[in-house]
């Protein structure tokens, strides 16, 4: 690139941290609980436990349903887990509201427990501030869920509401150039100054160069070493080893 970059962009699922095993381990610990305090009855356990192409059918329809709500959400709050519960297990069955409440707030608990960032995040947050560059995040995260993550991530140090744009609650998700544009001016910056780190890149990818910016891709299964490399390469600065 042949322009000066003054400020790196970051996604946060996917990106700074790997949501799925997290979200998978507290699912789990939600569907064992429901089990041992008897909110499913046995015969409904058993056809939520078949296994479709080696997936829990429990875990599909959770995930299934989480997707639909999310499609649809364009609220600040957590995702109504109790609400995708119900749906998800027991078919609206309004006598389960209480254990659905419940099953929420395990959930939330466990996954805020788990989640840590990748091993890079850290110190290369700190080497870019050292080097003088911006730091900024745009997120299709739910507001109140995206700062009680990042929170959990140790990461409030970095993002703020001077330098974070939480898409849903600015109204144009992912890739629109809406949010992208906004980090520009947030940044006092033309696009072509700003990098985008992203792990995808219909979304990520796509929205910066919507808005002409630059754009990295990265994700959990990359060559992380590699990727640090092509960073620093890209942004001109120096890593410190």
């Amino acid at each position: 690139m042949t322009k000066t970059i003054k400020g790196i962009i970051f996604d946060l699922d996917g990106t700074l941290y790997d949501p799925f095993w997290p979200g998978l381990v507290s699912l789990k610990a939600c569907f064992e609980l429901a089990e041992k305090k008897g909110f499913i009855c046995d015969s409904r356990r058993q056809r939520l436990k078949r296994k479709i192409n080696g997936e829990e059918l429990y875990s599909y329809k959770f995930w299934k349903t989480i997707f639909e709500e999310d499609s649809k959400n364009t609220g600040s709050d957590e995702f109504p887990l109790s609400l995708i519960f119900k749906k998800a297990w027991f078919d609206m069955d309004e006598k389960k509201d209480e254990c659905c409440d419940y099953l929420e707030r395990v959930w939330y608990k466990v996954f805020y427990e788990k989640i840590r960032p990748f091993p890079w995040v850290h110190k290369t947050m700190k080497e870019l501030e050292e080097n003088g560059f911006r730091i900024g995040m745009i997120s299709d995260s739910p507001v109140t869920f995206g700062k009680k993550k990042i929170r959990a991530l140790r990461l409030d140090n970095y993002f703020d509401l001077n330098n974070t744009i939480w898409t849903k609650e600015l109204g144009y998700k992912k890739p629109s150039k809406h949010s992208f544009i906004k980090m520009c001016e947030m940044m006092d910056s033309n696009p072509y100054e700003l990098l985008v780190i992203g792990d995808v890149y219909h979304k990520d990818g796509s929205g910066a160069r919507n808005a002409e910016m630059n754009f990295l891709p990265v994700s959990s299964n990359c060559d992380f070493n590699y990727f640090l490399k092509r960073l620093w390469d890209v942004v001109g600065g120096k890593g410190n080893e």
